[in-house]
């Protein structure tokens, strides 16, 4: 039992977990806008870079925020410094050759490059200010909508290339709906993440949102956000199955602070269960 905890907790916080849940947010994305279940490349494709990205992200805060707020995974990947760097850049590589297998048109090239340079900036300084370089991680405020119009795009581009491959691009008001439904859950999990993160936050003097309202504001937010997406049902009432199961899968989010959850792993597993749920809702419709 402690062995199958350990590993438990080796896959999240190695970001294994956080990887499988954008190959979920994609494949609700694919069957959504109309396209059906995303390929196997492009499902390898979104686990590997996301795998990567996460990683060295952890790698970098190893020394920086995650000693204060979640020490288990900056214990474990300053411990392995090497082996993360390695898993890291292997994962992008390896992702970017089962891009280049899926051979996709070069207009999906353009917002995947722009896609890629958002996340190099996020881990490198790369953002020039007026009185020294920054990532955009630095951009404490902004830094939940940034990172969730980020999976966005990423679900958007995945999710619809086989329509774009084909000519014909997914409908705007589809689109739309899709994200109206999806991107205020990307927000609420990722504000929900950085309470727990606050202290280190503000101790690095990164101000967050999160950070700076208080507990009956903190939960307003979370409820306004949660609430949003049950308005999509109006213009598509046909979504109604994916719609609750997102709902129910992130609603442990607006009820618990996640101050009040002991285990860093645990944490985690309740932020990122809306896109297991939304998946394989839509996954079951589908057989």
């Amino acid at each position: 039992m402690c062995l199958l905890a350990s590993l438990f907790r080796l896959l999240v916080h190695g970001q294994v977990l956080m990887a499988l849940s954008a190959v979920c947010y994609v494949q609700i994305a694919g069957i959504l806008l109309g396209g059906g279940a995303v390929s196997r490349s492009w499902s390898v494709a979104a686990f590997l870079g996301t795998l990567g990205i996460y990683v060295l992200d952890s790698l970098r805060s190893a020394d920086r925020e995650d000693p204060i707020s979640q020490p288990d995974r900056a214990r474990i990947f300053r411990r392995h410094r090497g082996a993360a760097l390695g898993l890291g850049l292997l994962s992008l590589a390896t992702g970017f050759v089962f891009l280049l297998r899926s051979s996709p048109p070069l207009v999906t090239w353009i917002p995947l490059g722009i896609l890629a340079l958002t996340a190099t900036c996020y881990l490198v300084p790369l953002v020039p200010l007026p009185s020294r370089v920054v990532t955009l991680k630095d951009f404490s405020i902004a830094k939940p909508l940034v990172i969730s119009l980020a999976w966005f795009a990423g679900a958007l581009i995945a999710g619809g290339e086989p329509l774009v491959e084909s000519g014909s691009f997914p409908r705007w008001s589809t689109v739309l709906a899709f994200g109206a439904m999806t991107i205020p859950v990307l927000v609420l999990d990722s504000v929900w993440l950085d309470r727990r993160d606050r202290r280190a936050d503000l101790a690095y003097g990164h101000p967050t949102f999160a950070s700076q309202v208080g507990g009956p504001g903190f939960l307003l937010a979370r409820l306004a956000l949660w609430s949003f997406p049950w308005l999509v049902l109006l213009a598509r009432p046909s979504w109604l199955v994916p719609c609750l199961a997102i709902q129910l899968g992130s609603a442990p989010m607006l009820a618990l602070e996640p101050e009040r959850i002991r285990s860093e792993s645990g944490r985690v597993v309740l932020a990122s269960f809306w896109r297991f749920a939304g998946c394989g809702a839509l996954l079951a419709t589908l057989r």
